[in-house]
């Protein structure tokens, strides 16, 4: 039977199901002419705000910020490695990190000297930020927001948003002329969603109401307003790989300075020495990454 609708990046009525998703009335589905993945249909926004604002924020059950040193520090290499890509560079300035959970990225911003705030639905975020980065975070809408962004980021976050083409068209009118736009999605085309399908974190249920590639996220942002400047898969938004290690100590040993050294070593071989080959591989052939990650210029 034909399915109703069309596709939110280039209108065509022509897709193609992919997955039956885990409440068997929504699909994801391909269009079959610009390729664009999303899911049908799209859940309800009264819906979606009802998930948002209910949902468990990271770090709310008493997690301190040295739980977030490791990655505190890997955002902020990110942020340094992709703001190179910008040139002229962008140093400082108003900057908004859109869906931005317990702050961290909002944190690294501001450690790298950008006036920052974030914004989320979920009323527990602000209480989350403040304790573990004290920054700030507002439950507030693009209109609300001031106006001349510099640097808009949204880390997996867009992947969330119904119809992307006219949210970013929105969002770019709020910046400034010489805005940027940093952040990342996951890759439809990862290994994780290739080898375990709807039980991948791309294809998360209810809230991953579209699926990018590196084709399709391109042609998004050229829609929206924005020139790309860089797509790519760089760490921690490489190739994935687990062999449940961490996890085993964590059940198998109680908690005593034994285990925290011996997961430590295990992370630290495994970013140090697992990773870095699949890591590269994911970025020069754009094969398997994890997440997208891109930068992009505001068009004047």
């Amino acid at each position: 039977m034909p399915l109703e609708g069309a596709c939110p990046l280039c209108g065509c009525s022509d897709f193609v199901v992919k997955y039956v998703l885990a409440d068997e009335s929504f699909r994801t589905v391909t269009c079959n002419k610009c390729k664009f993945s999303f899911m049908h249909p799209y859940p309800s926004d009264e819906f979606l705000d009802d998930y948002y604002k209910n949902k468990a924020v990271h770090g709310f059950e008493g997690e301190s910020l040295d739980t977030y040193v490791r990655p505190l520090n890997d955002r902020i290499v990110l942020f340094e490695n992709l703001l190179r890509k910008i040139d002229p560079p962008l140093t400082g300035g108003h900057a908004v990190d859109f869906g931005a959970g317990a702050g961290l990225a909002v944190a690294a911003l501001k450690r790298l000297g950008f006036d920052a705030i974030g914004t989320e639905k979920n009323p527990r975020s602000a209480a989350v930020a403040k304790k573990l980065f004290g920054v700030e975070i507002v439950d507030q809408t693009l209109d609300e927001l001031p106006g001349s962004i510099r640097l808009f980021t949204m880390f997996d976050v867009l992947e969330h948003i119904k119809y992307p083409v006219e949210f970013l068209r929105y969002a770019a009118s709020r910046m400034s002329a010489d805005a940027c736009f940093i952040g990342a999605v996951p890759n439809y085309n990862s290994i994780g969603r290739i080898l375990h399908g709807t039980e991948s974190a791309s294809l998360a249920f209810p809230d991953h109401v579209n699926q990018f590639t590196k084709g399709s996220l391109i042609k998004t942002l050229n829609d929206s307003g924005f020139d790309v400047l860089y797509t790519g898969f760089p760490p921690p938004y490489g190739a994935t790989i687990t062999l449940g290690l961490r996890n085993w100590l964590a059940i198998a040993l109680k908690p005593s300075p034994l285990r925290r050294f011996l997961m430590k070593t295990a992370t630290l071989i495994k970013k140090y020495l697992v990773y870095p080959l699949p890591n590269i591989f994911a970025e020069r052939t754009g094969l398997f990454g994890q997440s997208l990650v891109f930068v992009a210029r505001r068009r004047a």
